[in-house]
């Protein structure tokens, strides 16, 4: 496995000198790691089954992050919306995986089909200057004519918590999935990939989405994408969230299944997804779906689309 991408050590490093009064410290709580910058829980990662799931045992999930905040502590995210119990807040989950010629859902874990399950984290530095983690990870498969379930895919996803700027984080997630024995292709989905579900408190009306490309969530459904922006309100001011993908990068971007203001009170759900138009095999020929690269910035500003594409091109270095 490939270990933290050089460009987020040096962002940590440079980060580091430059707030060197801020103070990053790892937690572990009740079934979760909590990476706390000051005090204040900014981001948390599940690593055991939710604890009385709502919805039952059937949405006991885990290996997900919940929640992701900004520096001064406002939630980004939404765990298990009423609207959808599946829903895990920032998760990077298959639609459907095909073994063997069956096809398996892994996004409705509560149909029984499989589920992305957390088997444990390393961590690499747990503060002061940074946070290193790294994630492992498994995807197991249960068909009803299986015993028990069976493991197709091991992961390991380097996380790196680090500042931009007093009001400003950068979470870098590097995703590495191979198949276990067997072969395992990715089944083309309009759901796939990195999902980021929003907190309740944006909607329709009090908040806004643009892309790369200059889309809204009126227009960017299906469109090929190379960072989401969303923008709304927060007490004291404003924050924004802006999702990155380096997969234009190295092939094709990655495309955008957003809502519309009109769908679920206009709350907010995006996805960046490699698999929206067809099925890829889960191998090293096909960096994207095996290697995956995201940066989440969470800011307690707004942040404008100049900003943003400023900041996607000084992450990946050009």
């Amino acid at each position: 496995m490939k270990p933290i991408a050089a460009a987020a050590l040096t962002t940590l490093a440079t980060t580091a000198a430059l707030f060197a009064d801020n103070v990053w410290n790892t937690v572990e709580e009740d079934g979760r790691v909590l990476a706390q910058l000051n005090g204040k829980t900014v981001l948390g990662f599940q690593k055991a089954p939710i604890k009385d799931p709502k919805g039952g045992q059937k949405f006991a999930g885990s290996h997900f992050i919940s929640p992701l905040a900004t520096p001064s502590g406002f939630v980004t995210t939404e765990l298990q919306p009423s609207d959808h119990l599946h829903h895990f807040s920032l998760w990077w989950p298959w639609k459907f995986i095909e073994v063997d010629g069956r096809k398996f859902n892994t996004w409705e874990i509560q149909n029984g089909e499989g589920a992305p399950v957390a088997d444990g984290v390393e961590v690499v530095s747990k503060g002061p200057d940074a946070i290193q983690w790294r994630l492992a990870g498994r995807v197991a498969l249960r068909g009803k004519e299986d015993a028990e379930p069976r493991v197709v895919i091991r992961e390991t996803t380097d996380l790196a918590m680090s500042l931009l700027d007093a009001q400003t984080i950068a979470l870098d997630l590097t995703i590495r999935q191979l198949p276990n024995h067997a072969k395992v292709v990715i089944g083309k989905n309009h759901y796939s990939g990195l999902g980021w579900r929003g907190t309740p408190e944006w909607n329709g009306e009090n908040s806004t989405l643009v892309t790369s490309e200059g889309h809204s969530r009126e227009n960017g459904n299906g469109q090929p994408v190379r960072w989401i922006l969303i923008t709304g309100g927060r007490p004291g001011g404003k924050a924004s969230v802006l999702l990155m993908s380096a997969a234009s990068e190295t092939g094709e971007a990655e495309r955008m299944r957003c809502w519309n203001a009109k769908m679920h009170s206009g709350h907010h759900f995006v996805n960046l997804n490699p698999v929206a138009q067809q099925s890829i095999p889960l191998d090293d020929e096909h960096p994207a779906v095996s290697q995956r690269r995201y940066r989440i910035v969470t800011s307690d500003r707004e942040i404008n689309t100049k900003e943003a594409e400023t900041l996607w091109k000084s992450w990946l270095g050009k």
